[in-house]
C-alpha cells in the first residue's frame, strides 16, 4: 500500500480519531475508548505530517451533583431562606441557589467544568426565634469527569450550618434579622431585635449584655371590646289583644271598623282593564291598626354587644436573665 493509499484510507475514518505519524518510523492510530488504547501500525511513512489533531476518545461528561444544606433549627421554623454561592478555583462566582433546608438543589454538572469549587453562604436563614443559622468554614468540594455511559452520574455536596442564638449576634445580624421577622410578619419580635441592636449600637459596638439572654414569651391580658352599649327599644307586640281593629285605605280613608266598609271604598276605585282583570288604581290598598296602639308596645332590652381581644403587654424576645 502506497503514502497515498494510506492517507486516503486514513481521510476516510469517522471524524473525531487521531491519527499521526510517529517518528519511530511506523503509523500509529490511537483509539481511546473506554480508557484502553489501541494502536494500529502501517509501512513507514516518508513524512513526520500529523493528518488530524482529534483525539479518539468517547466524550466525557461532569456529574449532576445536589447540594443538600442541614441545619439544627432546635424546634422553630424557617422563616427566610439560606441563599448560597458556588464559586470556581478562580473565585468566579458561577451559580447562586437558595434553600429552605427542606430539600436538596439539584445542579447541572454539565454546566461545569471539571476542578475545584467552594460554596460560601451569603445569606443566612432566619428562624422564627429570630436566631440564624451560619456556616463556619468554607465547603469545598471537586467535580471529576466520567465516562458518558456511566451510570455514577450524581453525588451529593453537603452543607451543614450552626445556630446562632440572638445573644450571641452582632449588631448587624441583629438589624439583619428584625428585618426578616418583620417581612415574616412578627412585628413585636422584630421591634425586641431592634431594641437589641440599638443597645449594642450604643455601647460603641460591644455586647453590653454579653450572651446570657434568655428567651421569653410575650404576656399577654385579655381586653373585652366594647363595639355598641346596652340599649331598649320600643316595639309592636302582636300577642296583646287591644279590641277590635280599625281598617284604613292607604290614601288615608278611614277607619273602616269592619272588612266590609273597607271593601266598599277599594271597590271604588277598582278598575277593570282590556283583558278583563281588575286592578287597583295606584295610592289605595287596606291596612289596619289596633284602637289603642299604645297597648301594643312593648319596651325591649338589648345587651351590649363586645368581643374579647389579646393585647400584648411586653412582646416576646430575648432579654437578660
Amino acid at each position: 500500500m502506497t503514502i497515498d493509499e494510506l492517507r486516503t484510507r486514513i481521510n476516510s475514518l469517522p471524524k473525531g480519531k487521531k491519527i499521526a505519524v510517529a517518528s519511530a518510523g511506523a503509523l500509529v492510530v490511537l483509539l481511546a475508548a473506554s480508557g484502553i488504547a489501541y494502536a494500529l501500525f502501517a509501512s513507514a511513512p516518508t513524512s513526520n505530517d500529523v493528518v488530524e489533531k482529534t483525539p479518539l476518545v468517547e466524550e466525557k461528561i461532569v456529574k449532576d451533583f445536589e447540594v443538600n444544606v442541614t441545619g439544627d433549627i432546635g424546634g422553630q421554623s424557617v422563616i427566610a431562606s439560606a441563599t448560597l454561592s458556588i464559586f470556581d478555583g478562580a473565585n468566579k462566582e458561577v451559580e447562586t441557589i437558595a434553600s429552605s433546608l427542606d430539600k436538596a438543589a439539584v445542579l447541572e454538572g454539565k454546566d461545569y467544568e471539571s476542578g475545584k469549587y467552594t460554596i460560601e453562604l451569603t445569606e443566612s436563614p432566619v428562624l422564627s426565634d429570630g436566631s440564624m443559622l451560619t456556616l463556619q468554614k468554607l465547603v469545598t468540594f471537586e467535580l471529576k469527569g466520567t465516562p458518558k455511559n456511566s451510570n455514577d452520574a450524581t453525588f451529593t455536596v453537603k452543607v451543614n450550618l450552626t445556630k446562632l442564638e440572638v445573644g450571641e449576634m452582632t449588631e448587624e445580624q441583629l438589624r439583619y434579622s428584625a428585618q426578616k421577622v418583620r417581612d415574616a410578619g412578627n412585628n413585636e419580635l422584630a421591634d425586641a431585635l431592634s431594641e437589641l441592636a440599638r443597645v449594642f449600637a450604643d455601647a460603641d459596638g460591644e455586647n453590653p449584655l454579653g450572651a446570657d439572654l434568655v428567651w421569653r414569651e410575650a404576656v399577654t391580658e385579655q381586653v373585652k371590646v366594647v363595639t355598641r352599649k346596652a340599649w331598649t327599644e320600643n316595639v309592636f307586640d302582636p300577642t296583646v289583644d287591644v279590641g277590635p281593629l280599625n281598617y284604613y285605605c292607604l290614601c288615608g280613608a278611614g277607619p273602616y271598623e269592619n272588612e266590609g266598609g273597607i271593601s266598599d271604598h277599594l271597590n271604588a276605585f277598582t278598575q277593570i282593564n282590556d283583558e278583563g282583570s281588575y286592578y287597583l288604581l295606584p295610592g289605595h290598598g287596606a291596612t289596619y291598626r289596633v284602637a289603642d296602639p299604645r297597648k301594643a308596645i312593648k319596651e325591649v332590652y338589648h345587651p351590649e354587644e363586645f368581643y374579647w381581644e389579646t393585647r400584648i403587654i411586653t412582646p416576646a424576645g430575648w432579654y437578660p436573665r
